[in-house]
């Protein structure tokens, strides 16, 4: 009983030797270290992350994906046009041939921007 008047009153009390104080101290050092390391992660720009390759990585999948969709562009173009055309006859007029050519023109140059958007 004597001891805790002491501590009260401010005898024995020191703050160095406190394990609520170092615990604190403690926990408050690692939530600083986490919280820079999280911080170091948001603002690391996908290039520099983990020496690059995992951004390399994800412009060789969108490269295979973007050809993956020239090619799918070109199957359609051609389905297009067999179905379009009755017969082989339909190929050789210029109407015909032009309006699909217009076509692909068309497609082709909004591909690139659709792709880009995303």
């Amino acid at each position: 009983m004597r001891r805790i008047s002491r501590l009260l009153a401010g005898g024995d009390f020191h703050l160095d030797n406190n394990w609520i104080v170092e615990n604190l101290t403690n926990a408050f050092g690692v939530w600083n270290s986490k919280m820079t390391e999280m911080w170091s992660l948001l603002t690391e720009s996908p290039q520099t992350f983990k020496g690059g390759t995992i951004w390399q990585t994800i412009v060789t999948i969108n490269g295979g994906m973007q050809a993956i969709g020239y090619g799918l562009l070109v199957l359609f173009f051609a389905i297009g046009i067999f179905r379009s055309a009755s017969s082989f006859r339909d190929f050789q007029r210029p109407e015909h041939l032009l309006r699909h050519l217009s076509t692909l023109c068309w497609q082709s140059w909004v591909s690139p921007m659709v792709w880009t958007c995303w």
